[in-house]
């Protein structure tokens, strides 16, 4: 997939509903984050890897669906692992906004 251009995400994020806006901008949602990052002993690398992919799904870019086999290649871990970290994403974050990701892709 090719990456959207800034310019691209901004006028996306304009448009989402205002519950998903705060769910991606909260320094709530960016604690989880990096507590999920500590938990799997990601890297610096890793952390911004997986922190564009959750981006990307909650501001409709990506499609939840792919969001495992996704990160598993973008991070280079096992599927097991990847598995577990999209898991511990839904459940954390993306479940903030669920209603609304879900409005993104139907």
């Amino acid at each position: 997939m090719q990456q959207p251009s800034s310019q691209e995400i901004q006028k996306k994020f304009a448009t989402l509903a205002e519950k998903l806006r705060r769910a991606i901008t909260a320094v709530e949602t960016a604690e989880i984050f990096q507590s999920i990052v500590k938990k799997n002993n990601l890297n610096d690398s890793q952390a911004k890897t997986l922190g564009k992919h959750c981006g990307l799904v909650m501001l409709g870019f990506e499609n939840p669906s792919i969001f495992v086999e996704n990160i598993r290649t973008s991070l280079n871990i096992a599927e097991e692992k990847a598995g577990e970290i999209a898991t511990d994403i839904n459940a954390r974050i993306f479940r903030q906004a669920k209603d609304e990701i879900q409005k993104l892709f139907s």
